[in-house]
């Protein structure tokens, strides 16, 4: 017994045994030739299947023990399917390909027309709103316009103050002490609530390039802190951060609390420059109105382009990512390119680029889903057609089997046919015989008195 061993193009592996009485036959050659009667079928059959490595199911690597093996004549280890079983086969199969969607929503010219229109109109709020030295920015900063005293005195009101949150010793004090602590980073909020709980200012300064702890217990006055109980604390510290947020610098953005303590000098001045110059959390909601407004815009035209469409809902959802993206990118390039000729950093909007980004990683993994799910669907087709040629094969071995059985029939009853038809020539001859002796018989019968003179 030889045991032969191939592979597909999706490596898939199988065995095909073969008996050496085949291989040892005169002009036995692999792969055999299909049309010596059943025998080289059914090998051909058994090659088919190994070749394809579909025999039992794809084996996907593995050792030999755990491959399917096929061995022509002797036993068979597992059999060639029947028509039922293939039939059965490729039904799931088309089945499984049917249900694999790879379904997409294109993009047209109007939708083209859209983005452009909708971009327009988010570069040309960022051109407006994206200055925190002026705008509305600039007004809700202002104590002398209208918008900026109803802002600090709703500040003035909520009760704030005689908090550790407000330390202003040595290195932390001006009216940028909020850039320069831990305690009004909303991303640290935790640790705000622990500070008012202890009653105890908590951080550290850079002194000759190494940080120095900060704990005190007294302000900046001497006088001392109020501790109070955790829940108390909590609500404290979000009235805290309330208050502040309408105050004329308002709060750091979030996480320039922790950039500020970062052990890289150019750093912490960036972003102390950058809040002393009007860049805070206030200012960069109101440069979240424009990629707002973009997004609210782009939602309403694709629910009304897309209304009524057989679309699936995830083909719809990808679309629109889509064209977020795209029009989102594009504005966040106009606003780079900005930032960058004016060299003023305090021009960038976050709210753009975070969402720019937040968009980037569902598009580019649902596309990688789409190709995957094509390639498993053209893949799962191809197996399918190499299923449908086993079966072809398998009619084409059953009708020679029957062929073959039909001619052996035929042999095996020759010299009983040949006894047959002589013996049948014989009686058919006796029969003319008596038949033309009767007929003499009666001729001498029927003759006239002048026929017998004669």
């Amino acid at each position: 017994m030889q045991r032969l061993k191939g592979e597909t193009e999706n490596s898939a592996v199988a065995w095909l045994e073969l008996p050496d009485a085949f291989l040892a036959a005169p002009g036995a050659t692999w792969p055999p030739d299909p049309l010596n009667r059943s025998t080289g079928m059914l090998c051909y059959i058994g090659w088919l299947a190994w070749a394809s490595g579909y025999l039992g199911g794809i084996t996907m690597g593995g050792n030999e023990d755990s491959l399917p093996v096929v061995r022509v004549g002797g036993a068979v280890d597992k059999e060639i399917p029947d028509l039922a079983s293939l039939d059965n086969d490729i039904r799931l199969l088309s089945q499984e390909v049917e249900s694999i969607s790879i379904e997409t929503v294109p993009l047209d010219r109007w939708d083209c027309v859209a983005m452009f229109a909708v971009g327009l109109l988010e570069v040309a709020a960022d051109f407006c709103l994206g200055d925190p030295q002026a705008g509305l920015s600039k007004a809700m900063s202002d104590e002398n316009s209208r918008l900026g005293h109803h802002f600090s005195r709703i500040h003035d009101e909520l009760s704030h103050t005689a908090h550790p949150l407000d330390y202003q010793g040595p290195g932390f004090g001006g009216t940028d002490h909020r850039a320069r602590t831990f305690a009004h980073d909303l991303f640290t909020l935790p640790l705000s609530i622990y500070m008012l709980a202890k009653g105890e200012f908590v951080d550290f300064r850079y002194v000759e390039c190494a940080p120095q702890w900060i704990i005190s217990r007294l302000n900046q006055n001497g006088m001392p802190y109020a501790s109070m109980p955790p829940d108390q604390a909590a609500l404290a510290a979000i009235i805290h951060m309330v208050a502040d947020f309408f105050a004329a610098k308002s709060l750091p953005v979030p996480g320039f609390g922790i950039l500020a303590h970062v052990p890289v000098r150019s750093i912490r001045k960036l972003v102390a420059d950058m809040y002393a110059e009007g860049f805070n959390l206030r200012h960069v909601m109101v440069q979240g109105l424009g990629p707002l407004a973009c997004e609210v815009a782009l939602r309403v035209y694709h629910w009304i382009r897309l209304r009524g469409t057989p679309f699936s809902k995830e083909a719809r959802k990808h679309k629109l990512n889509k064209m977020l993206l795209l029009t989102h990118g594009a504005a966040t390039c106009v606003n780079l390119g900005k930032v960058i000729i004016l060299q003023n950093p305090c021009l960038l909007n976050l709210p753009m680029i975070v969402r720019t980004l937040t968009l980037t990683y569902p598009v580019i993994t649902e596309e990688m889903e789409i190709a995957h799910r094509a390639k498993t669907k053209a893949q799962m087709a191809v197996l399918r057609t190499k299923l449908q040629t086993l079966r072809t094969a398998v009619l084409l071995e059953d009708a020679i089997c029957y062929a073959a059985t039909a001619d052996q029939i035929l042999h095996s009853q020759d010299e009983e046919i040949r006894l047959l038809v002589e013996q049948t020539e014989a009686n058919r001859q006796r029969g003319s015989a008596r038949l033309r002796n009767t007929l003499e018989a009666w001729r001498v019968l029927n003759r006239s008195p002048e026929e017998e003179h004669q």
